[in-house]
């Protein structure tokens, strides 16, 4: 009945008890801010006077009233994900980083208490199952912290509070702001204790998809991914990395100049039509934009790191290991050996690699 309400209130979907689109985002912030215990008085009073006749009116009169308490309470935090294989992935990372998080001093940071050698409460991390998929909890007294990833869509980052106590909070309904915030800090620090696993593996779905090919237009024209093995486009991922500093932004005919000046090319080798689908490779994967009302563009904040990234690992990675191999084969007269042909697939795997190697 919830879900209906809010879906018609908010124009919004809902899967599986989470909202994943919402139409109406600022009436769904105010509804959020505006978080009270008022409701609860509201539905409680409508409904206990009538069913749990204790008080009659003469007494209600005389200032005796129900009241409520908070027994248990749940807070969760939900990140919605386009691609299950990239939210799998990632959780397995997590999982696979979870020992971490389990020990005193992440567990004393996340629900921020002190654990000293006199303490003999539940201070664990464990991990379940939970609607079929793995759930990892970590456990302080009875208030526990559990995130886990729900149905390929959803990773679910989610505090229960058992015993208000223990978190030094008061039971009333009337504290339920101040409920909610302490279960808010508690979600936000634990996201924080996993950003770097999640950072790192973002950062490598990143690179995949960005040598994946694009298709535009009503005739599903395929624009070219990519990739580092590309000595043109790597060209000019170069020279837009260069015009960065520039104000203004460049020209396809800029550009195209500075390009064949630096590599030694003419307007037969690297023409304007050529760099024009260059520059489409680099629109659609919003590494550059063009202002509006010219014929310039300029690069995005996403741009300004990919160049980055791509040039590093390029200069510092893939070229030593392609110029060792080379040479070595060259000295040596002969076949290469089976390492040596791994090295050669380095074009492929290169997104193992960056996960490795980059903090």
């Amino acid at each position: 009945m919830y879900d209906r309400w809010c879906s018609r209130i908010l124009h919004s979907y809902t899967y599986d008890n989470c909202f994943v689109e919402i139409e109406d985002i600022d009436r769904a912030r105010k509804i959020i801010k505006s978080f009270n215990d008022n409701p609860v008085w509201q539905f409680g009073d409508k409904w206990i006077y009538k069913l749990v006749k204790l008080f009659d009116p003469d007494i209600r009169e005389k200032g005796y009233y129900y009241t409520y308490y908070v027994k248990q309470i749940e807070y969760s935090n939900n990140i919605c994900f386009r691609s299950k294989e990239i939210l799998d992935g990632l959780f397995e990372r997590i999982i696979d980083n979870h020992r971490r998080i389990g020990n005193p001093d992440s567990i004393s940071n996340i629900f921020q208490k002190r654990i000293t050698k006199s303490y003999k409460g539940i201070c664990k991390t464990n991990i379940n199952h939970f609607d079929e998929h793995p759930c990892i909890k970590s456990s302080y007294k009875k208030v526990y912290i559990k995130q886990y990833n729900k149905k390929g869509v959803i990773l679910r980052t989610e505090t229960v509070i058992n015993n208000l106590q223990d978190l030094g909070l008061l039971k009333s309904v009337v504290n339920l702001p101040g409920i909610k915030k302490v279960a808010g800090n508690i979600n936000n620090r634990y996201l924080k204790s996993i950003s770097d696993v999640s950072m790192r593996f973002t950062r490598k779905a990143g690179l995949e998809e960005l040598a994946e090919s694009e298709k535009i237009g009503a005739s599903e024209k395929s624009i070219t991914g990519i990739r580092i093995s590309d000595p043109r486009i790597m060209r000019v991922i170069k020279a837009v990395a260069k015009s960065s500093n520039l104000i203004g932004g460049f020209t396809n005919k800029e550009l195209r100049n500075e390009i064949q000046i630096k590599n030694g090319m003419t307007e037969e080798t690297y023409s304007t039509g050529k760099m024009g689908y260059d520059l489409k490779r680099l629109l659609v994967k919003n590494i550059i934009k063009r202002i509006k009302g010219t014929y310039k563009y300029v690069l995005t904040e996403l741009g300004i790191k990919i160049c980055k990234i791509l040039l590093l690992i390029k200069d510092k990675i893939f070229n030593p290991i392609i110029s060792g191999i080379k040479s070595k084969g060259s000295k040596m007269g002969k076949k290469l050996s089976r390492k040596e042909r791994y090295y050669l697939e380095i074009v492929d795997n290169l997104d193992k690699l960056v996960y490795e190697l980059v903090p």
